[in-house]
């Protein structure tokens, strides 16, 4: 048996719950094989304006089995889920800032990493890009 990675931090943006193109498969295959002491959602976790539309709304099995699996995340590993709104998840300005228990759902956060200082959903993404050197979709950023 292998043993499984653990993080002190992860970040996972644009997973898109509630779209057809959602990212939740794989989210969820990741998910579960990961041991962190935080994760960030960062925006654009629950596709509202897809959720939106009229007609048929999308909502698959493995949708709700995500939430099932952060749950358990968050009982199993102790792990302290912070879930910041995006462009896509804005109906979630109705509840922010939430913070219950080890789930905090806000609009914006602050994340240190060795010197450096990142605030906003968007700065979290340039956090990910210097640490993984993978090209992720930056809109706009603040280092402080």
């Amino acid at each position: 048996m292998t043993e499984r990675k653990k993080y002190k931090t992860l970040v996972l943006s644009d997973i898109h719950i509630g779209a057809r193109f959602s990212k939740v498969a794989h989210a969820i295959e990741f998910l579960t094989s990961v041991d962190a002491e935080k994760l960030i959602f960062n925006g654009d976790t629950i596709d509202g304006w897809q959720l939106k539309k009229k007609g048929n709304p999308f909502w698959a099995l493995e949708h709700s089995n995500f939430f099932k699996t952060v749950m358990k995340i968050m009982e199993q590993q102790d792990t302290e889920v912070y879930v910041l709104r995006g462009n896509h998840d804005d109906f979630l300005d109705k509840i922010i800032p939430l913070i219950k228990g080890k789930l905090s759902i806000l609009k914006d956060m602050i994340i240190e990493s060795g010197e450096k200082k990142y605030v906003s959903t968007e700065a979290l993404k340039q956090l990910y890009e210097e640490q993984t050197g993978h090209k992720s979709n930056v809109h706009k950023y603040y280092v402080l």
